[in-house]
């Protein structure tokens, strides 16, 4: 009895840790992906910024053209520098999470004997 207590507890305990790194992930996953939104924000913003300014400036038709063709390219520059960004901490999360699975079923196999079989089919799979 004081052996399946002993166990009941290290299975609370290991889930309990596993639920708080999933959350973690979870949560700066989250942070990292409303900062690039507001990066977003910020790229539109300074932008239209810009092009506020250039239109104030510009004395020709060409002129315009010109202006417009250089904030496009700094803009198009931008968004796909935040894309690239985002993209990166995507994978980073998935790198994570595929991390946290694999540990969790190798804690898992410890109080499951059947995990392991699932493990080594998966393994065999690869």
């Amino acid at each position: 009895m004081k052996n399946f207590m002993k166990q009941w507890a290290d299975l609370s305990k290991t889930t309990m840790m596993s639920s708080q790194k999933i959350a973690d992930i979870s949560s700066e996953l989250m942070m990292n992906l409303t900062q690039q939104q507001m990066d977003m924000v910020g790229i539109y913003l300074d932008s239209g910024n810009k092009q506020v300014q250039a239109f104030g400036q510009v004395k020709r038709l060409g002129d315009v053209y010109t202006a417009q063709s250089q904030l496009l390219e700094e803009f198009n520059k931008r968004v796909f520098n935040n894309a690239r960004v985002t993209v990166e901490m995507l994978m980073e999360s998935k790198k994570q999470l595929t991390e946290w699975v694999q540990e969790s079923f190798k804690q898992s196999s410890e109080f499951n004997p059947m995990t392991k079989v699932v493990m080594a089919a998966g393994a065999a799979i690869k």
